[in-house]
């Protein structure tokens, strides 16, 4: 069986994906640990705008469905940003909003059914 991250789950692999971080008892997150994890993300939006030009920002995934788990990455989408910058914005968003793990997406770039996710279900930031 091969290892895939959730952006490589379809639909239906990542609603049972939350479902199950979600339910587990011994991974659940503090609401303290939540309400940090929402202003790193508004710490994130506002540092890809400012420094890099995003367009737009936004919060998807568990955090932003209400599935948020202690370990859960924060799913962050962009729209406007160089595409030839990625690896330096990720890297530079992995190191700075440490101890936080970071799925970064390009909706420019992205599969049609996460755009959709994003899209339908994602708070812009």
């Amino acid at each position: 069986m091969s290892e895939r991250t959730v952006l490589e789950l379809d639909d239906i692999g990542r609603k049972s994906y939350s479902d199950m971080l979600a339910n587990h008892p011994l991974k659940a997150a503090s609401p303290q640990m939540v309400e940090r994890a929402k202003a790193v993300a508004r710490e994130m939006a506002a540092f890809l705008s400012r420094d890099y030009g995003a367009k737009k920002v936004w919060l998807f995934g568990s955090l932003a469905n209400g599935a948020f788990s202690a370990v859960s990455d924060l799913d962050i989408a962009y729209q406007g940003i160089e595409p030839s910058f990625y690896f330096r914005v990720y890297a530079r968003i992995s190191e700075m909003f440490q101890p936080f793990n970071v799925d970064l997406v390009d909706v420019d770039d992205c599969r049609p059914d996460l755009l959709r996710e994003i899209l339908e279900k994602g708070i812009i930031l």
